[in-house]
């Protein structure tokens, strides 16, 4: 199995003023997640003396949310030197996961005396991020020679757990001029289950020059929700550097 980038670390989600929204570390039930927003993104919290921000998180269907306070031990800076938008008016909470959590569903909210000011919501769908690592994995990736061409073909294996459907494979050749300006997108193929009951998935044949280096990511559908596992912004490689090999 190819080992993912960050793998083990705090996950943190962080939510900048120009309204992106990033995933660091490893998102996974059972572990903390620390939650990074900045102010600006609700500015009734600047114009309402005492206004308050909330988080709320919810971790299956429909079931109640977990309101959380937002907090800065510093406070929050009204004024900002820069125009950057990661740093700056950041407020924090730090959230356990329960061990059996579908996924994190977010938003969040500015509020005074019990009366709502202004919510970020992803325009009323909410924040949702799966625990990728509990949905697909990587088990491997190659790109092998074929004989009595110039060509190679690209391989790539992924496994899934029950629920998950959809995966599709998005790859582009790095190492070749001109490198191509967007990714190709194919579907993955059903292949059967894997030993511990996930189902495994493999590439159709691909061609690619010989000696190519191929970056991938995979994208899947999980309760009528598309998500994708790029290995934190990093993509995969094939073939697979020697730090990506899983040990064991």
């Amino acid at each position: 199995m190819i080992k993912r980038a960050l793998s083990g670390q705090l996950a943190e989600l962080m939510f900048t003023k120009n309204y992106r929204e990033f995933l660091r570390g490893d998102l996974i039930p059972g572990r903390k997640v620390r939650i990074n927003f900045d102010a600006e993104r609700l500015p009734q919290v600047f114009e309402v003396p005492g206004a308050t921000l909330e988080c709320y998180v919810r971790f299956k269907g429909h079931a109640p949310a977990l309101v959380v306070p937002l907090e800065s031990h510093t406070g929050i800076l009204t004024r900002k030197s820069g125009v950057e938008p990661g740093a700056g008016s950041m407020v924090c909470a730090l959230v356990q996961i329960p061990a059996d959590a579908e996924r994190m569903e977010i938003w969040f909210s500015a509020s005074f005396g019990g009366k709502v000011l202004g919510w970020d919501s992803d325009h009323g769908k909410n924040f949702s991020f799966p625990f990728v690592s509990h949905d697909v994995r990587v088990i491997d990736a190659s790109v092998e020679p074929l004989a009595s061409t110039d060509h190679a073909r690209f391989n790539v294996v992924v496994e899934s757990a029950s629920g998950v459907s959809g995966l599709a494979l998005d790859y582009r050749v790095t190492n070749r001029l001109p490198v191509a300006a967007s990714t190709t997108r194919v579907a993955l193929l059903q292949e059967g289950p894997a030993q511990d009951g996930w189902q495994r998935w493999s590439a159709p044949l691909i061609a690619v020059p010989q000696g190519a280096i191929v970056a991938f990511s995979v994208s899947y559908t999980l309760h009528g929700t598309s998500y994708f596992d790029d290995n934190h912004h990093r993509g995969y490689l094939a073939p697979v550097p020697e730090l990506m090999q899983a040990k064991g």
